[in-house]
């Protein structure tokens, strides 16, 4: 590999906004390490260790992220590899060890989308592992982020269930806009709308087996109608208890299938909110919707 088709750590670091507060200066840097890595992959030096070095910089700052960038800058396409295999200079183990960095990083940025805040308050005060090899490395953050989303989709579970209060608000930082084409996969669902939160920059989380909604049964009104025919479909939860984020979005993402032509531009899903609940018939929420 080209020593010049690395991006370097250093380089993702702009300088030039001193003058910002910490928090301005926070997001500049990261919106100018997006900026420098796009930039790259769209020149002839593209490589897939860059579009990794994406996904991560769009969920967390590089500063937070450094030991990772390392870590994919020590990356090699598989047609390196098996240039090297075949001259002998690496042996198979090796290759495999390699190939196998994209299936760890995958799983790390799945955990990473689905914590609160990308992980990243967790990952800037994790101690260092500097023994660790890159893929030992990869696959150590990501099990360690996995315990924190456990505790998180535990910690989400009992704050609804102790509460006995329906969520006034629903996955209002859920990114995904709705399009006139129907998903029968929940599985290829739940993929595409995890590559729309990669795109995003500051995305929300997107954790599909986390608890949305405690109850059977829920109205959703039919935002294409006027308020005052109160038209609404009824959704029921695959288990008979309650709504995860994955499910409630990709019923909610069918239902809409129909009616996205009637709302024109007005197909970004901005989180559902209660507007009735009379205690006799399921709560009715709303699809607020962005342009």
């Amino acid at each position: 590999m080209n020593p010049d088709d690395t991006l370097a750590i250093s380089d993702l670091f702009n300088t030039d906004f001193e003058w910002l507060n910490p928090h301005e200066k926070y997001i500049t840097e990261r919106i100018a390490a997006i900026a420098l890595i796009e930039k790259q992959i769209e020149s002839s030096a593209s490589t897939p260790q860059s579009h990794l070095k994406l996904s991560l910089i769009r969920l967390a700052h590089p500063s937070v992220v450094e030991d990772l960038l390392v870590a994919l800058d020590k990356y090699q396409t598989s047609e390196d590899i098996s240039e090297l295999i075949s001259s002998g200079t690496i042996g198979l183990m090796h290759y495999q060890d390699q190939t196998n960095m994209v299936d760890e990083m995958d799983r790390l940025l799945r955990s990473m989308v689905s914590l609160d805040d990308n992980g990243e308050n967790y990952l800037t005060n994790r101690a260092p592992t500097p023994d660790l090899n890159p893929i030992e490395l990869i696959q150590a953050i990501a099990a360690e982020l996995a315990t924190e989303l456990s505790r998180e989709r535990t910690e989400a579970e009992n704050s609804l269930f102790y509460s006995g209060r329906l969520s006034r608000c629903v996955m209002f930082d859920i990114h995904w806009s709705f399009f006139n084409e129907t998903m029968h996969s929940r599985s290829h669902f739940d993929d595409e709308v995890f590559r729309s939160h990669l795109t995003a920059h500051n995305a929300g989380s997107w954790d599909p087996e986390r608890v949305a909604i405690l109850g059977q049964k829920i109205r959703i009104e039919d935002p294409s109608c006027s308020r005052q025919f109160q038209s609404c479909v009824q959704l029921s939860a695959d288990n008979g208890a309650w709504f995860s984020h994955g499910e409630l979005l990709f019923k909610l993402h069918n239902l809409m299938v129909g009616i996205c032509p009637k709302l024109g531009d007005r197909t970004y899903f901005d989180g559902l909110a209660l507007v009735e609940q009379d205690g006799i018939s399921p709560p009715m929420y709303r699809v607020n919707l962005g342009g």
